[in-house]
C-alpha cells in the first residue's frame, strides 16, 4: 500500500498524467470480480495507495463509486471521492457520487448536506432540511412547487438537482 505513493511521489507531472490511464484499466479490469469477497483485496490495497498519494491521481468518480461498492472499499472510496471534491469542487460527478454511496451506506444526514451544499434552488434547500426534519407533507408540497417552477422556467437548476425531486 504504502509502495505506491512512494513511487507516485517521484514521478514528474507529465508522468503521473501518462500513468494515470493504465491505473484507470487496471482498477476496472474484470479479473478483479473473483476477489470481490476476499478481505483485504487487491482494489481495497489500490484505493489505498490512490488515497496516500499526493497529488491523487485523477480517477473517474463513477469508477472510485463502482469499486468502492463491488470490492467493500466504501471506507476508502468515500474519503477519496471527498477528497476529489475539493480538489475539483466544479465536477458535480464527484459528488454525485458521493452523494450515491452515501445514500448506499444510509448516511442519510450527511447526504442531505452535501446536497444542501449544491443545490441552487432555495425550495430544495428547505425540503430537504424538512425531509431531514420528518415534515414529509410540507417538503412534498415545497417539491412539487419548486418542479411547477422548473418546468415554467422560472427557476434554473442542474439535471441531479432535478433528479432528486
Amino acid at each position: 500500500v504504502l509502495v505506491f505513493p512512494i513511487m507516485w511521489a517521484t514521478l514528474e507531472k507529465s508522468q503521473q498524467i501518462t500513468l494515470a490511464k493504465p491505473v484507470i484499466s487496471l482498477l476496472s479490469k474484470e479479473y478483479h470480480q473473483r476477489q470481490a469477497h476476499a478481505r483485504p483485496n487487491v482494489i481495497q490495497a489500490l484505493l489505498e495507495g490512490i488515497s496516500l498519494s499526493q497529488p491523487q491521481p485523477k480517477i473517474p468518480p463513477e469508477l472510485i463509486k463502482f469499486v468502492g461498492k463491488t470490492y467493500n472499499a466504501w471506507h476508502i472510496a468515500i474519503p477519496l471521492l471527498e477528497s476529489h471534491s475539493v480538489i475539483f469542487p466544479d465536477e458535480t460527478r464527484c459528488s454525485d457520487s458521493l452523494s450515491e454511496l452515501y445514500r448506499l451506506i444510509a448516511e442519510d444526514d450527511v447526504m442531505y448536506g452535501l446536497w444542501r451544499k449544491r443545490c441552487t434552488s432555495d425550495l430544495t434547500r428547505t425540503s430537504l432540511t424538512l425531509v431531514q426534519a420528518g415534515h414529509w407533507d410540507r417538503a412534498e408540497e415545497l417539491l412539487g412547487e419548486a418542479t411547477r417552477q422548473a418546468y415554467q422556467v422560472t427557476v434554473q437548476v442542474s439535471r441531479g438537482e432535478a433528479a432528486l425531486w
